[in-house]
């Protein structure tokens, strides 16, 4: 079989580094080849504050060079009558969701569950 051409090549690689970043959603004003070139540091956590009952998620990453990519993120919550995952707070970067409640629930922010006393 004989080997594409030298630019087809680099395209096929494009296509393939666009292609893995569309399925991890990373948004970016640079392209997704330029990203992964730079020395980059993904940056993802909820912090929950007690005084305000907020939930507070990250998702984004930060590269040595200064560029930032801001990631989807989603805050869900378990519904144990219906069985499923409900979002209560998504966007881009950083999201915020409000508790109004103290009843305790199951919270979910990317694989991490955890339990509060929030509704």
């Amino acid at each position: 079989m004989r080997r594409p051409p030298a630019s087809a090549r680099r395209h096929l690689l494009a296509a393939g580094v666009a292609l893995v970043t569309a399925a991890t959603g990373l948004l970016a004003q640079q392209s997704p080849a330029q990203a992964g070139s730079a020395n980059c540091r993904p940056t993802r956590y909820f912090q929950v504050d007690p005084a305000t009952h907020d939930i507070t998620a990250h998702n984004y990453v930060n590269c040595a060079n200064g560029t930032k990519y801001v990631l989807p993120v989603s805050i869900d919550r378990w519904n144990p009558a219906t069985g499923t995952w409900s979002t209560v707070a998504s966007g881009h970067g950083t999201v915020v969701y409000h508790c109004n409640g103290w009843s305790p629930n199951v919270y979910r922010f990317m694989t991490q569950q955890f339990s509060l006393a929030c509704s």
